[in-house]
């Protein structure tokens, strides 16, 4: 998912014209597609296996790490602490 992002982030961020509401178009794009294709495989598979790989592919928060939840933690707090400077041009997060 990192490797898709990065790369849709080149893709549209690459050049010179940073379009914010190319950004917004494809993400409702890309959610249309993968709505369209689980929609599909609903179809195409056994009910009993897709139940299977919905319960492996969704986040499971019933059952949450601590340890690394102090950790994400950590790492979100000192992202705002560190890009506090920047907060009055990352504005994008408003979207």
């Amino acid at each position: 998912m990192l490797g898709f992002a990065a790369v849709l982030y080149l893709l549209l961020f690459g050049r010179e014209s940073r379009d914010l509401f190319l950004l917004a178009l494809a993400g409702i794009i890309a959610g249309t597609v993968f709505s369209s294709f689980t929609a599909l495989l609903t179809r195409l598979i056994d009910p009993n296996e897709f139940m299977t790989l919905q319960d492996l592919l969704f986040a499971d928060f019933s059952a949450v790490n601590q340890d690394l939840l102090l950790v994400a933690a950590g790492a979100v707090g000192s992202t705002a602490l560190l890009t506090r400077p920047l907060w009055g041009r990352l504005y994008a997060a408003a979207l």
